[in-house]
């Protein structure tokens, strides 16, 4: 079963998340508020995937991305963010993401994981 890690700040977009993805046959094995509680999880959990929000409070997403790709690189990140459009590409790859979701394409999220993980 493949293991995923939610991290956002909005508790009813991590149930949504949890609802999309378990729907589909995934497990949640964690789920964080903000940044620093996504690589705490992370380094207990070690999930087979991360989803991570931008904007979060005390560490966003693309801080987070670039200290959850030294601690498990091999573990794809996708940002999952309602402000995709203030993020380059540099940013993206720098901070270790293989891909970027825009909020109101939500029905990407699991398509764009299984080929993440496939093609890890």
């Amino acid at each position: 079963m493949k293991r995923i890690l939610l991290a956002d700040d909005s508790a009813v977009v991590r149930k949504s998340l949890r609802y999309i993805f378990e729907a589909d046959g995934w497990s949640i094995c964690g789920e964080a508020s903000d940044g620093r509680e996504a690589i705490q999880k992370a380094w207990e959990v070690r999930p087979d995937i991360i989803i991570l929000d931008l904007s979060m409070p005390v560490m966003n997403g693309l801080t987070a991305g670039h200290i959850l790709k030294a601690i498990a690189p091999e573990t794809p990140l996708i940002l999952f963010t309602a402000f995709g459009r203030i993020v380059n590409n540099e940013d993206l790859k720098s901070a270790g993401f293989a891909a970027l979701i825009d909020k109101n394409q939500a029905g990407q999220l699991v398509a764009t994981a299984r080929n993440l993980l496939q093609a890890a």
